[in-house]
């Protein structure tokens, strides 16, 4: 108590704050937007993949129990038997796939008779948790239709029917727990079952649904081609952005067209002198404003990204300010010599569009970065970057 005297007779007073400390402001403020802005992306959205991606195959193992009607001798434990599991199969989207699985091994039917069986059946898989996380656990229902064929019908059936009931129609269903050990590699659990017809163990006569096989498996699975989904770009900064930006630019062609009015008099050199400082005050002309491309292409993206040039034209246009062009590719794929050409085809593509809108090749630098890693995605590098100069 005695210490806690003297901290309680400190006065607080304001303090200093030098013209060099930081200041924390409106992040969605005027200078911020004439800015380069950083790539940010959309949470729990991915574009999906093409035909050669996301493929995997499986293997499992594990104890098989046969649930028949009747169950007729033994307990469960006295129907249970190995299991193997192999399949294959394709992520469409983060959270659907197909699969296509063979089962097979042996059973015990109600008379506790060994037979041998084999499965294929057609899966539609389904990812609930959806998180997409590399390191998330994935929580995998599924159903599906097959055959199911009984290789020792003809030596053991003794029931009515016809050879047909030693394959019937079967319906598979289950729960797959799958965790990433590796890039592509998986450690799988997973709680299954297949349902088919009651005389599918030549014992009861019925042909309606009620012969049922439970299997709990482990196992691995290897995924292949190209892993994993692409981010998806949060567009609204830059639609942000952009609209700022038209609107200074819209903002400084009607000041020049005042200030070209109220000099009507004054000299061509020193109107234009007037002109630069006015665009010179009105706007940030270190802005890049990027054109993004389609994979190994000089194709945009989107051709909506062409709605800034003719602003961009008109500014060059009316001051003797200069267009700097610089193309690039993304340096993950392709050669040095495939990127540098593609960074060059890039970069005329848009100096082409500024000559046909007007602007002069005189007016027009271009320059070609290769293959680069500045951004993240790497598709983000496939771009080119237009600068107004003076």
């Amino acid at each position: 108590m005695m210490l806690s005297l003297p901290v309680m007779g400190i006065k607080a007073k304001e303090a200093t704050m030098l013209t060099d400390s930081l200041n924390y402001g409106n992040t969605t403020s005027n200078l911020t937007l004439s800015k380069p802005l950083e790539p940010t992306y959309l949470d729990n959205v991915r574009e999906g993949g093409d035909w050669s991606s996301n493929w995997f195959v499986e293997a499992k193992g594990g104890a098989s129990t046969f649930l028949g009607s009747p169950i007729g001798k033994g307990n469960i434990f006295d129907h249970t038997m190995p299991v193997l599991q192999v399949g294959v199969g394709k992520w469409l989207t983060p959270n659907t796939g197909l699969r296509l699985e063979f089962q097979g091994f042996a059973l015990k039917n109600a008379n506790l008779e060994t037979m041998h069986y084999q499965s294929f059946h057609a899966d539609f898989l389904w990812n609930i948790t959806g998180r997409m996380d590399k390191t998330s656990l994935d929580v995998i229902p599924y159903v599906g239709v097959g055959l199911i064929r009984n290789s020792d019908w003809e030596r053991h059936c003794k029931c009515k029917g016809s050879v047909r009931n030693s394959h019937p129609f079967a319906f598979s269903y289950g729960v797959q727990l799958r965790y990433p050990i590796g890039k592509r590699l998986h450690v799988l659990a997973e709680v299954s079952g297949i349902s088919t017809l009651k005389n599918f163990d030549c014992v009861n006569t019925s042909e309606d649904f009620g012969d049922h096989m439970l299997n709990v498996t482990a196992g691995l699975s290897f995924t292949l081609g190209k892993s994993g989904w692409k981010k998806i770009v949060d567009a609204q900064p830059y639609i942000k952005q952009n609209a700022y930006l038209m609107e200074e630019l819209a903002s400084l062609r009607m000041k020049i067209a005042n200030e070209t009015k109220s000099r009507m008099e004054t000299s061509q050199t020193d109107q234009r002198e007037v002109l630069n400082e006015a665009t010179t005050d009105t706007i940030c002309l270190d802005v890049p404003v990027y054109f993004y491309f389609k994979r190994n292409t000089a194709d945009l993206v989107n051709d909506t990204q062409l709605s800034n040039l003719e602003e961009i034209a008109r500014l060059v246009k009316d001051t003797n300010f200069s267009i700097c062009i610089t193309g690039a590719a993304d340096g993950d794929t392709g050669t040095s010599e495939i990127n540098q050409r593609l960074s060059e085809a890039r970069a005329k593509y848009i100096a082409e569009a500024f000559i046909r809108l007007g602007i002069s090749k005189e007016r027009i630098t271009t320059n070609h970065l290769g293959g680069i890693y500045k951004f993240l995605p790497m598709e983000a590098n496939r771009n080119t970057c237009v600068t107004v100069i003076r």
